[in-house]
């Protein structure tokens, strides 16, 4: 079937803790909780036509990442990398189009929890100041979600529709009896974090 579905990119903002735990500052575990407002668009054209929408979605999530983090010990500027999983937990989405076609109730977003895989890399800017260790931490970290496969349908996107039109779906005329659902679990998320860290112990 030709599914109306063309990919949705974006960026977003949020704001978190973590708490870390080192042996001797090589090797440890960190534990971060933090939430995030997402916006993404996809563009879809009417293949009677040509003329396009917009969509345009909204959601907030919450991430609790559990990463191992391997790092150097001494210096004024310490770099980091970590690897671990990403669990997060998005809130409901806002689905908007954009000229709004006629048939703009046949289209939402759901959302559901899903992992992945987080990856990434930093530094630590150590502040000189005496018998206190505070550090500033740059840190970009990736997601992957391994779990969502290239499958359209489904995956990223469900189709409800009675068998004949589901079969015949070729045109925006033979689409008038599906639903059109749109799963917010992005395959992919890029993050760049600063942040005051206090180490203590």
């Amino acid at each position: 079937a030709d599914v109306p579905y063309g990919g949705f990119a974006g960026v977003g903002g949020g704001g978190g803790i973590a708490v870390t735990g080192m042996w001797r500052g090589i090797i440890g575990l960190e534990l971060q909780l933090f939430v995030t407002s997402e916006s993404a668009k996809g563009t879809l054209t009417n293949r009677d036509n040509g003329t396009k929408t917009t969509l345009n979605l909204d959601q907030s999530s919450w991430h609790l990442p559990l990463v191992l983090k391997l790092a150097l010990p001494a210096g004024i500027v310490r770099p980091h990398a970590i690897i671990g999983f990403d669990f997060i937990f998005p809130g409901d989405p806002e689905l908007e189009m954009s000229p709004a076609p006629l048939n703009a109730n046949q289209f939402r977003a759901e959302s559901d929890s899903y992992t992945a895989l987080r990856f990434g890399f930093g530094l630590e800017f150590v502040l000189p100041i005496k018998d206190v260790d505070i550090r500033i931490p740059l840190n970009f970290a990736g997601n992957y979600n391994y779990g969502l496969n290239d499958n359209l349908e489904n995956d990223r996107l469900r189709l409800d529709c009675n068998p004949t039109a589901l079969s015949l779906l070729t045109t925006a005329a033979d689409s008038s009896q599906c639903l059109f659902t749109y799963g917010t679990q992005w395959k992919w998320q890029a993050q760049i974090s600063l942040g005051v860290a206090y180490y203590f112990l």
